[in-house]
């Protein structure tokens, strides 16, 4: 064999492992249609009564015990493409068929695709299905910015060994004031609220994370119209990162504090109504409910209970009377996708 030889071989083979290791852009196959409503899911709880549970959105692909199928149930098309071109909320604007109506979804997924080679499958899908058409920009935005009161900050140094997370600090806490803890009974009940949902998805055949999420350091839930957000060990920019999911606009750091800090806060849920995420907000908490059941109250997508005015602090009094921090309105670039067109029936597969 030649010198000549060597060398072609060697490009052959270097063509070859290229061509392995080159992502696959498109899913092997793919079904897209109409959704005809959530999925019900029959069961019985622990009381002995039947129950009928509904469950929504998507499972399986990369990183969970079914990397080779993505499901979606009941799912509109704004938090797929959120997840194909890994956007936050803001982000996306479009017309009104991003929310409505809704579509079931199959898609096989070739083995080994990683995360990012599924999400170019997910945005080659939207495209192609849907007639999608979308450019990015830059647009001036509401935007909230935090920064330190005038008589400091009230957040806490974690102590050492401190291991508690946001969740447990909100089951423990149920007011965000050190006073009301939630009692062993309540506790049960969120736990057992949280196992049925566990149950649910798995009756659904929802496939299950095998790659852990990295840790949670900032935990939301809403009980009776009163929203608490509890934070442990927590960044500023976790904070803002959770911030700008409950506004839906950026919230920029003001406050120059660096490290981690234990905090809880509590105000009136109705205090975000009016704001830049309040319709969306005002959505999920509508899906939420509808999908609730109709035995024990628990859906398989939320344990929460539904929301009702309290008169309670302003998010805004909250954060500067409990946490010595302000949030103050402003305006910020930022980059967004916007969709021109799609259509509302996808083709046909």
């Amino acid at each position: 064999m030649t010198i000549r030889d060597v060398i072609l071989a060697a490009g052959a083979l270097a063509g070859m492992a290229f061509a392995q290791d080159r992502a696959p852009l498109e899913f092997e196959a793919a079904s897209v249609k109409p959704s005809e409503g959530s999925q019900s899911v029959a069961g019985v709880s622990k009381t002995g009564q039947r129950t009928t549970s509904s469950y929504w959105g998507c499972s399986g692909g990369p990183g969970t015990t079914d990397p080779v199928r993505y499901t979606c149930t009941s799912t509109s098309l704004r938090p797929l493409i959120n997840r194909a071109w890994s956007l936050k909320g803001y982000q996306l604007t479009g017309p009104a068929t991003l929310d409505s109506p809704t579509y079931d979804i199959e898609a096989k997924v070739p083995a080994g695709a990683t995360e990012d080679q599924f999400k170019q499958m997910l945005q080659k899908l939207l495209i192609d299905r849907f007639h999608m058409v979308m450019h990015h920009e830059t647009r001036e935005m509401p935007a909230y910015v935090l920064s330190i009161g005038k008589g400091g900050h009230k957040l806490q140094v974690p102590p050492p060994g401190d291991t508690e997370s946001p969740r447990e600090a909100l089951d423990t806490d149920a007011n965000g004031d050190g006073k009301a803890k939630m009692s062993a009974e309540e506790a049960a009940r969120m736990n057992e609220l949280r196992a049925r949902g566990a149950e649910v998805r798995a009756a659904a055949g929802r496939a299950a994370r095998t790659t852990p999420l990295p840790p949670a350091h900032i935990a939301y839930r809403i009980t009776n119209g009163m929203a608490k957000l509890a934070g442990r060990r927590a960044s500023m920019a976790d904070l803002t990162n959770a911030l700008s999911g409950t506004f839906g606009c950026p919230v920029l750091d003001h406050t120059s504090l660096g490290g981690e800090w234990n905090f809880m806060v509590g105000f009136a849920a109705d205090s975000l109504d009016g704001g830049p995420a309040s319709g969306a907000m005002a959505s999920m908490r509508q899906r939420m409910a509808s999908a609730r059941g109709t035995a024990d109250g628990s859906a398989g997508v939320s344990t929460e209970e539904p929301s009702t005015p309290t008169g309670g602090q302003s998010i805004f009094t909250a954060f500067e009377k409990q946490l010595g921090l302000k949030l103050e309105a402003a305006k910020a670039p930022g980059e967004v996708l916007v969709v021109d067109r799609l259509d509302k029936t996808p083709v046909a597969n």
